[in-house]
């Protein structure tokens, strides 16, 4: 309560100091959702009667996503290219990093910068950066220039096209989770399991990153652009977003020598900026964690063609990508894979670890459909590896343009599986899924899903073979 308080007590002063200039805004937004298992078997040895369960969810918290049910409020000032933002959440991870948070951004036309911190921690002086980064446009804006110590989320903003083929997110390999003896993710989407990620797997490409630590610089041409991103050139061990850690595809941290690992632990700085102390394993190894995790990568766009490619150093991991654009219809491929992947020791692995993609997006006033299909691979001849080919289509229909939307997403997943040379026909199955969706928008602004509308109701179904039947409802409130 006393957080609160002081917060506001700031608030009071600035308003009164800003009273005269600028512009205040207020918002808040509340959602409340429910979440209905209707074949739930938490443990079939001991129990198998599959009773229904019912619990507190958010539209986007099922599916192995993020935000449970939330209640925020938001309190904005802005001044030119100056905003800035309190918000106070009933849960973490919404609009802040924390029930209280504050976030300062602002635009200079050729640089630009953001800072999102905890209020509530750092009024105990507790340390707390959930974002802090900033951008110089060089040259009248040919070299974008970004240093990020906890980067805003840049998914998809450079050198990136069709992603159908990505199976990269936030500094890591999507390495998923066991099914039947196997590893499955990356290329392989999981589709096992109460938390499959069946349907509309969010894949990304090398330069995906969201809270991540890096610096990036791209050349920006007209038509054309290029640049090289360094992970990790400003880490310590109080970052907490992703890319703390790079990992190796199998979830363990990039190799090393064992005896630079010993001297990454007893490395030391004069002082440790956090607490005054002299430091110790405060360090990233500048050859095996921070060179060889660089990225570099090329978009060329000319109407009605796009393409990009992208070349991560560690494993020679690469990925293509293109869209061809004819009017209301997008025509998208990918590839991508690590050409001669190692093992977390360094020693060469002979796994295949590829996947090959395309989509079609068609998308008109009232009415859109598409298809994503792809073949992913994982695994060796001489061990364990399953390949997989999967079709996802889509579509939806504004049933009432102001207010209802309706989208039905299918999905067909055909998994083959192997034990060296002999096969696994337990794994080697056809898994089905399908998802219809209402999406109503109260205040009649327009049909459209989530992100489409503050205020509405949302509900959804999802049937997966063999792992999911459920129904969940969200009712969104905001103003």
């Amino acid at each position: 309560m006393k957080k609160i308080l002081v917060v506001f007590l700031v608030l009071a002063v600035a308003g009164g100091v800003f009273a005269q200039e600028g512009s205040w805004s207020l918002s808040g937004q509340v959602e409340i959702g429910t979440y209905i298992d209707f074949d739930n078997e938490p443990d079939p040895d001991i129990n198998n009667k599959e009773p229904a369960v019912v619990r507190s969810s958010g539209y986007h918290a099922p599916y192995g996503y993020y935000d449970g049910l939330n209640g925020s409020f938001r309190i904005g000032y802005s001044l030119g290219g100056l905003e800035a933002k309190v918000s106070i959440n009933t849960l973490e991870g919404v609009w802040g990093p924390s029930t209280i948070s504050g976030d300062v951004t602002y635009d200079g036309e050729n640089y630009k910068l953001q800072m999102l911190s905890s209020l509530d921690s750092l009024i105990q002086s507790k340390w707390n950066v959930d974002k802090l980064w900033g951008y110089y446009k060089l040259l009248n804006g040919l070299i974008h220039l970004e240093a990020a110590y906890n980067s805003r989320d840049i998914n998809g903003v450079f050198w990136t096209s069709d992603t159908t083929a990505g199976f990269f997110a936030d500094g890591n390999y999507l390495d998923l989770e066991t099914m039947k003896g196997f590893t499955v993710g990356g290329p392989v989407t999981d589709v096992f399991g109460k938390n499959n990620q069946a349907l509309n797997l969010p894949g990304n490409t090398f330069s995906g990153n969201s809270h991540g630590n890096y610096l990036l610089a791209n050349v920006e041409l007209e038509n054309l652009n290029f640049g090289v991103l360094i992970p990790k050139l400003f880490w310590d061990t109080r970052t907490h977003g992703a890319n703390a850690t790079y990992k190796k595809f199998g979830g363990a941290e990039s190799y090393a020598d064992p005896d630079d690992r010993t001297y990454q632990a007893g490395a030391w700085f004069p002082k440790d900026l956090g607490g005054g102390t002299w430091a110790t394993g405060d360090a990233q190894l500048l050859v095996a964690d921070v060179l060889k995790h660089m990225v570099f990568g090329v978009k060329f766009q000319m109407q009605p063609v796009e393409f990009a490619a992208q070349f991560l150093v560690d494993d020679y991991a690469v990925y293509f990508g293109g869209k061809v654009f004819f009017g209301a219809l997008t025509v998208g491929a990918s590839f991508m894979g690590i050409m001669a992947p190692t093992d977390p020791n360094g020693d060469k692995d002979d796994r295949n670890i590829i996947r090959v993609g395309g989509s079609l997006d068609y998308s008109a006033d009232a009415f859109g459909a598409g298809l994503s299909a792809w073949l992913g691979v994982l695994g060796s001849k001489s061990g364990d590896n399953v390949s997989q080919i999967g079709v996802e289509p889509f579509f939806f229909y504004n049933v009432i343009p102001t207010h209802l939307r309706f989208r039905a997403d299918v999905g067909f997943y055909f998994n083959n599986a192997y034990n060296g040379a002999e096969k696994d026909t337990e794994a080697s199955n056809i898994v089905w899924a399908l998802q219809p969706q209402l999406f109503w928008n109260f205040l009649g602004t327009g049909a459209g899903e989530y992100w489409g509308f503050g205020t509405g109701m949302i509900v959804r179904y999802r049937m997966v073979k063999e792992a999911n039947n459920a129904l969940d409802i969200s009712f969104k409130l905001s103003f």
